[in-house]
């Protein structure tokens, strides 16, 4: 459909007003096969947290579950939406549902780790970072989000082999989350990246 691949575009471009009237008249075409639906209310409900519109993000997401139950995606950024709205305990629930769902996917893990950082428990937001650095692939940046402690993204640059006990890096982490401060252009800079950086689910050219 070329209106799906014309949202997708300007998605990308983060063109986010023009995304959501797109997405919103894919949503009311005829040709929109059924199992697609879900992932149109998805992207949708991106482009509303996106910009800002956290109540009809969430609204796109619980319509997007509505239509698949095992929608692991959905389910993590409802919870980020959540966080958003201060709701750290329904964004527990949903970023929890969705780690059982899809395990592999590194998003749900690191939300898991802001959602300990919400509740200014850092030694519980430690290994849900980690395990999300685990799931991340070299060069793969982490979605970012804004807690009371300043922003927060991972990136993985490389992997390589090193004898470190546990507690030892938990330590270090745990000092390196607490210490960690972005300046002015540090914050414009991961403004920037958080824009861009969203699950996108697109659609088969039909």
């Amino acid at each position: 459909m070329e209106d799906a691949l014309a949202a997708e575009a300007a998605q990308d471009r983060r063109d986010y007003k023009e995304a959501i009237r797109l997405y919103s008249l894919v949503l009311v075409s005829s040709e929109l096969p059924g199992e697609d639906r879900p992932a149109v209310y998805f992207n949708r409900g991106v482009s509303y947290l996106r910009s800002k519109e956290t109540d009809r993000a969430i609204a796109d997401f619980d319509e997007a579950i509505r239509l698949n139950v095992d929608f692991a995606e959905a389910y993590t950024y409802r919870g980020a939406a959540y966080l958003n709205k201060k709701q750290a305990e329904k964004a527990t629930i949903d970023i929890d549902r969705a780690i059982r769902l899809k395990p592999n996917y590194p998003d749900s893990h690191y939300y898991g780790g802001i959602v300990y950082m919400d509740k200014e428990q850092p030694e519980r937001a430690v290994p849900e970072f980690d395990e999300a650095m685990k799931k991340l692939e070299p060069n793969q940046i982490s979605a970012p989000v804004r807690t009371p402690f300043g922003w927060h993204l991972i990136q993985v640059l490389e992997r390589r082999r090193q004898d470190i006990t546990g507690d030892r890096a938990r330590s270090e982490a745990q000092v390196a989350i607490r210490q960690r401060k972005a300046d002015e252009a540090f914050q414009d800079w991961v403004r920037q990246i958080r824009d861009r950086a969203y699950v996108e689910v697109r659609l088969d050219d039909r």
